[in-house]
This record gives structure tokens, C-alpha cells and sequence, in this order.
């Protein structure tokens, strides 16, 4: 392919072959051929980037998505896991009998329970029923439902009731022994040293 626009032939140094072919003389045939070889060499080095631009396409993409996909495994395992746990967890309750023991003794902790059983109605987008309120209700549904259960042993432990405690010959009892006297020296002291200043006061 010859680009003639850029070529300034003469009409007069243009000859006729024999077979019937344009053929450029002189300067003008030097220019061609310069410009063919000029135009090949583009073409080819176009081609290369071209590839080059294909195949860095077809490749980002495949690395960006190994590279996502190798950081999602550890997030996945984790939540995985994360579930589970709280699936095993929410299995671990005292004794309904227990519970009962404790939420006959304060009653207290019997309104807290029963607040937590409104909240979760709530959350679940339904009405509790003053049926589902009832201490037969809630003594019942202990009996029933090993995850509620666990929640209630989880809300008296909080409260101090059904938590382990040491052994009263032990050492930890011992240490628990001297780190709650220390505390209770230390309230004190500290009640003392407010009650000063307002007897000088006085």
C-alpha cells in the first residue's frame, strides 16, 4: 500500500510496463519503497501492542480476582467459625429445676427474664402475649427450649447465682479471700478520706 499523497510524483516520471503496471522511477520509487517498509513497520509494532493490550486485559482481571478471592477464604473461615460457636454456645444452659430455684428466690431476675422475652418478640416483629408472660409460660419454655434456657442461666450468672465458686480449702479461695478483704480495706479507706473533710468542716 502506497500512501500517494505524501509521494509528489510527476506525471512524467511514471512509465508504463509491459504488462501494464504503474512502476515509479527515480527519486520517487526510492520514496515508495520507504514508505512501504515504513508503513509495514508501523503496522506490525501497532499488531504487538495490540496483543500485548489483550493479553494484560484477559490477565488483570484473573489476578484481581485470585488476589480477592484468597483474601475472602480467611474473613469466610472466620465468620464460619464465628457461627459455629454461637451455634454451640447458645446450647450450654443449667438445669430448668436450677433456674427455677433461682428465679423463685428473686423475683427480680423473673421480670428481667421476661423483659428479655418482650425484646425478642420485638426484634422478631411480633406482639407478645400477656399469655407468654406468665410464670407457667416462661417455667414451661425453659423446659422446652435448650436456647432459652441458656439464656436465662447466662442472665442469673450475671447476677451472681449458678457461677462457679472455689473450694473452700484451696488456695484460690484463700487469694479470693485476701483480694476481697483488700478491697473492702481500700472502700474504706476511701469512705474515710471523703468523711474528713466535711468533719473539719463542721
Amino acid at each position: 500500500m502506497f500512501y500517494w499523497a505524501s509521494l509528489k510524483v510527476q506525471s512524467n516520471e511514471i512509465e508504463a510496463s509491459e504488462a501494464g503496471v504503474l512502476v515509479l522511477s527515480g527519486k520517487n520509487a526510492a520514496y515508495a519503497e520507504v514508505a512501504a517498509m515504513m508503513t509495514a513497520d508501523v503496522v506490525t509494532r501497532v499488531k504487538e501492542i495490540s496483543r500485548r493490550l489483550l493479553l494484560a486485559c484477559i490477565g488483570l482481571p484473573l489476578f484481581v480476582g485470585g488476589s480477592v478471592a484468597q483474601e475472602q477464604r480467611p474473613r469466610l473461615f472466620r465468620l464460619r467459625r464465628w457461627k459455629l460457636s454461637r451455634q454451640n454456645l447458645s446450647r450450654v444452659a443449667a438445669a430448668a429445676p436450677e433456674i427455677k430455684t433461682v428465679l423463685l428466690k428473686d423475683i427480680g431476675l423473673m421480670v428481667e427474664l421476661k423483659r428479655w422475652v418482650a425484646k425478642d418478640a420485638t426484634s422478631h416483629g411480633q406482639l407478645v402475649s400477656e399469655s407468654d408472660l406468665t410464670d407457667d409460660a416462661i417455667f414451661d419454655r425453659l423446659e422446652g427450649d435448650v436456647q432459652f434456657r441458656s439464656v436465662a442461666t447466662a442472665l442469673v450468672q450475671r447476677y451472681g447465682y449458678l457461677v462457679p465458686r472455689p473450694n473452700p480449702g484451696s488456695q484460690a479461695a484463700r487469694e479470693s479471700e485476701l483480694i476481697f478483704q483488700a478491697r473492702a480495706k481500700s472502700f474504706l479507706q476511701e469512705e474515710e478520706e471523703e468523711r474528713s473533710p466535711r468533719d473539719r468542716e463542721r
